[in-house]
């Protein structure tokens, strides 16, 4: 069941769709997410067959239906291809705030339009939609790659924290 605050929508701009996940997504997302070396900073380990990516998919729907996230398949406009993923997590509605992550796509979209535009969606909903006051972007330590496609948006850092 998800939360009564934040429900599965489409969200829809110049370059991308975001559709809610399901599992007719998982082909696509396994064309272009298996054996990409970004899941080396992710929680989940590493894609490398569609059967991977099918327990990826089940896993992340799951917590969809638990109502602590709530996931996107970003599709590319021009294309009409899956493009990556991305979600609202650690959804908190009593405090009105949640965390966008998970977020990846394929090498052919990577420092595209596309990641800001997913962005500006997400952020447009969290906030003009859900009343949103408080939404966290979060990176690995090390993902660098992440922290600066992050900056170039405009977010803020807020700290960080490492492990010696």
């Amino acid at each position: 069941m998800t939360s009564p605050w934040i429900s599965p929508v489409t969200l829809q701009g110049k370059y991308v769709r975001l559709e809610p996940l399901s599992k007719a997504h998982i082909l696509g997302l396994t064309e272009i997410g298996k054996g990409q070396d970004f899941w080396d900073f992710m929680l989940y380990g590493r894609m490398e067959t569609e059967n991977d990516m099918r327990n990826w998919v089940l896993d992340i729907m799951n917590r969809g239906a638990k109502g602590t996230d709530l996931p996107f398949v970003v599709i590319h406009l021009a294309s009409g291809k899956v493009a990556g993923a991305t979600r609202y997590l650690n959804i908190m509605p009593k405090d009105r705030g949640l965390e966008i992550g998970g977020t990846w796509y394929g090498l052919e979209y990577q420092r595209t339009p596309l990641n800001t535009e997913c962005k500006y969606l997400l952020l447009a909903h969290a906030f003009e939609k859900l009343g949103c006051i408080r939404v966290q972007l979060k990176t690995d330590l090390i993902n660098l790659r992440s922290q600066k496609a992050i900056e170039r948006i405009g977010a803020r850092r807020e700290g960080s924290c490492a492990i010696t």
